[in-house]
């Protein structure tokens, strides 16, 4: 078996939000955190190679699955009601280590959409 085993997996996530509004104009406000293994190894045993009579040569290998970072976002959205059937919403949201990756670069995102009920 190429995959031996897989040590006990400690994962977290976490998520918090909020809203306000009334008819005609709403606010969220979303913090959160994607899952992620926070500790966990894989041992795995690799073919490496071939004797003369061919029977394969593996090595045991192990790998740390924790990734190097921990994700993070927030999230502001706003609402308002444009008319009897219409919606412009707008987001705005900053991610931090973004695929838990330490090295990852801050992604900040703007949003405006317009959306109508027919």
């Amino acid at each position: 078996n190429l995959i031996e085993r897989i040590s006990e997996i400690k994962a977290s996530q976490f998520a918090l939000g909020t809203t306000l509004g009334n008819d005609r104009l709403q606010a969220a406000l979303v913090a959160s955190m994607p899952l992620r293994v926070d500790s966990s190894r894989a041992h795995f045993n690799l073919p490496v190679g071939r004797t003369l009579d061919g029977r394969v040569i593996t090595e045991r290998v192990s790998a740390d699955l924790s990734p190097s970072g921990r994700e993070r976002s927030l999230e502001l959205a706003l609402a308002a009601r444009a008319g009897k059937r219409g919606v412009v919403q707008f987001n705005l949201s900053r991610t931090l280590e973004a695929g838990h990756s330490e090295d990852a670069e801050p992604i900040n995102a703007v949003v405006v959409s317009y959306g109508t009920a027919f």
